[in-house]
């Protein structure tokens, strides 16, 4: 989900702007609509003024009709109220973009020569394009969530869906698990996986992660199944579904889910990096370093703990990013356009080189050494 849409903004907004970036919590467990109305009102002056210092006219029919579309969803208006929202528009050409984001953003506003994103990445990094599965002994009902509302997408019983049946059993006819349970039961769990995998490979989703929950023993037949039958994401055991079966249940499930397996994955990485970085191996740590490696090229995955305002530069010819800002490039002697925040420059450069960024949104051990480290994609002296 996190690539999908941070590509999209990056390849949407890439010519000239400037480029207006607007958050908006809309979370309204916390505040009434009216406060969040005030709020928004409130961010749209700061943005005209932001504007003003830009020397860009004010009046923006793009501009306005972001601000409007807010309003009918602030009162309630709207279905599938979302908890944040991201907006992009270039000030020049009008083009602009919206974003529902499944958890609450600090409202902000930001005008630059690109899409500010790492407000976006950080809520995006933990959620992932998910597939839940609840099993149980005649059914299991399949939903689909994007770290926002979840939507059930069928039910099956015990009969093949036919969409599967033409498709075939990938495999899982001639297999058999050694389990004691009853035929009728492994059939069940056997269309269940076969529909699990087609719902992955159809043509139009584009799914990172199946979970599967409901009776532990069959839901964990159905996850060595589709192992067996090599689906192409990750299949795992959620036993925070249990046999939930309403959408916004399943949605907290899987989001208690997903921050705890974000968690651990971050702390592995963080180690890894750490690691390989303390043996001089494909990992590098600190914000001299990382821009080394940025420079380079070599950068396949960039970890950032939190973000933090540091001030830069960027070379007008060659391109390279340097932490003292300067009138001269270091490396060609052209001159250097100061970036007010480096770390932004840093994570376009790298997804520009085809990397991935990853916003942990917490301190972590990285913290020793200026809060971000990266896998490399080859080792730099």
């Amino acid at each position: 989900m996190k690539k999908a849409v941070i590509k999209e903004v990056v390849e949407r907004f890439r010519e000239k702007g400037p480029i207006i970036s607007i958050f908006v919590d809309m979370d309204r467990s916390k505040r009434n609509p009216k406060e969040i109305a005030i709020e928004v009102k409130n961010i749209y002056k700061t943005t005209l003024q932001e504007l003003a210092r830009w020397q860009v006219a004010s009046e923006s029919e793009a501009l306005r009709a972001v601000f409007e579309s807010l309003f009918p969803e602030i009162e309630g208006c709207v279905d599938g109220l979302s908890k944040g929202k991201a907006f992009y528009v270039n000030a020049a050409s009008g083009l602009f973009a919206q974003y529902s984001l499944p958890v609450a953003v600090p409202t902000q506003v930001r005008v630059a020569n690109h899409p500010c994103i790492f407000p976006l990445m950080k809520v995006l990094s933990p959620h992932k394009e998910t597939l839940a599965v609840i099993v149980g002994a005649k059914e299991a009902r399949f939903f689909r969530n994007d770290g926002g509302e979840a939507k059930m997408l069928l039910e099956v019983a015990e009969d093949v869906p036919a969409k599967v049946k033409a498709a075939g059993w990938y495999g899982l006819e001639e297999r058999r698990i050694e389990r004691h349970v009853e035929e009728h039961i492994l059939r069940h769990l056997k269309a269940t996986t076969a529909t699990l995998k087609s719902l992955v490979e159809e043509e139009g989703n584009s799914y990172d992660l199946v979970l599967v929950g409901g009776n532990e023993e069959y839901a964990s037949i159905v996850v060595e199944l589709a192992r067996e039958a090599t689906v192409s994401v990750p299949v795992e055991m959620a036993y925070e579904l249990g046999n939930v079966t309403d959408p916004e249940s399943v949605r907290e499930a899987i989001f208690v889910h997903t921050m705890r397996r974000f968690y651990e994955e971050g702390e592995a990485l963080v180690g890894r990096i750490l690691t390989e970085a303390s043996k001089g191996g494909q990992a590098i740590t600190g914000l001299s370093g990382t821009l080394k490696a940025v420079n380079m090229g070599a950068v396949h995955q960039l970890v950032v703990d939190e973000h933090r305002s540091v001030k830069g530069g960027r070379c007008d010819h060659c391109d390279i990013l340097v932490l003292e800002p300067s009138n001269v490039c270091p490396v060609c002697g052209a001159s250097v356009t100061v970036e007010d925040d480096l770390l932004e420059a840093v994570a376009h450069k790298v997804l520009e080189q085809d990397g991935d960024v990853t916003v942990l949104g917490r301190p972590s051990l990285l913290r020793e050494c200026e809060g971000l480290g990266a896998i490399l994609r080859f080792p730099i002296s």
